[in-house]
């Protein structure tokens, strides 16, 4: 879904505008200076970008107990759009005009991480075998895994819950920890020293 959704956003955001240009101006817009030719295209527009980008984060940290490869392919799939905003920037659309602030983004990022404490505990502890693989509850997890993954132990689902809410109080406060003394901006960049 993520591959075509990104599929989707090339050839809307960057194929179809650039064969409207062609279309319309002729190959001229395309022959020009590169100031001049800014100054012909349509302002850049950030939201998109950072829509995909919120949304693949979103994709990696919610699900990372799943699919623990999302990561190195989401990093191979900004590899390809890097150069695809490279084109946009070039050809499609002006210069962006930049900014210090994620503004809403910021919030909707930690609402997401928080999440994917909460997510990732529940499929850790509950839905899969791998809390039961590393062998550290052996009177709670049956040892046999069926197609649902590991069960409890008859009558000890309630401590597999608790197993669930441990984790999770742990991650969070780990996040929160991290979130209090690592410093948004870097002291570098406060005192203008940053290359």
């Amino acid at each position: 879904m993520y591959a075509v959704d990104s599929i989707r956003r090339f050839l809307f955001q960057t194929f179809f505008p650039l064969a409207m240009q062609v279309i319309v101006d002729g190959r001229r817009v395309l022959k020009l200076k590169l100031g001049k030719r800014q100054a012909l295209l349509e302002p850049y527009e950030s939201f998109d970008d950072w829509q995909e980008i919120i949304i693949q984060y979103g994709y990696i940290v919610l699900f990372a107990s799943v699919f623990p490869l999302g990561p190195i392919l989401s990093w191979l799939a900004n590899e390809i759009k890097r150069h695809h905003d490279l084109f946009k920037l070039k050809y499609v659309s002006q210069h962006p005009i930049p900014r210090k602030v994620l503004g809403p983004w910021t919030s909707i990022l930690h609402t997401i991480t928080l999440m994917a404490v909460l997510t990732n505990s529940a499929i850790v502890s509950i839905s899969s075998d791998q809390l039961s693989a590393t062998g550290l509850f052996p009177t709670v997890f049956n040892n046999e895994i069926d197609d649902l993954g590991a069960t409890f132990l008859p009558g000890m689902g309630k401590w597999g819950i608790a197993i669930c809410f441990l984790l999770e109080h742990v991650l969070g406060r780990a996040v929160l920890l991290i979130w209090h003394v690592v410093p948004s901006i870097p002291e570098s960049v406060k005192n203008g020293l940053a290359p």
